[in-house]
């Protein structure tokens, strides 16, 4: 199952729509490829962590129940989904993190700067 909670109070431009799409459809792929989940959750939120315009975000993360695996694996992997993804949100300053580990699921989580 596949559930959905946004809650955006700003709109997008078309660019960080498609970045985001981008995003969780990669990440849905892979979590179908190799997590053999039973749950995913998408959470799409606006953040404002102070009064400058950098520091208004959007966060979209990916969580699943599947078996995980340890993100240190990553790391010796040549290019991948997930260095792509993080090439393309840090071009417009934005950040892609995973969080895993052995039976725990895995979360993936994007951020990128929006303007109020």
């Amino acid at each position: 199952t596949v559930t959905v909670d946004a809650a955006l109070d700003v709109e997008c431009p078309a660019s960080i729509e498609s970045l985001l799409y981008a995003f969780v459809r990669d990440t849905l792929m892979n979590v179908g490829a190799h997590a053999r989940a039973t749950h995913v959750g998408i959470v799409l939120a606006r953040q404002v962590n102070g009064r400058r315009a950098r520091d208004r975000t959007v966060t979209c993360a990916v969580r699943d129940n599947g078996v995980g695996f340890e993100v240190s694996r990553l790391a010796g992997l040549p290019g991948g989904a997930l260095k792509s993804l993080q090439i393309r949100f840090g071009a417009i300053g934005g950040t892609v993190a995973v969080v895993s580990a052995p039976g725990m699921g895995t979360e993936v989580r994007a951020t990128v700067p929006v303007e109020a």
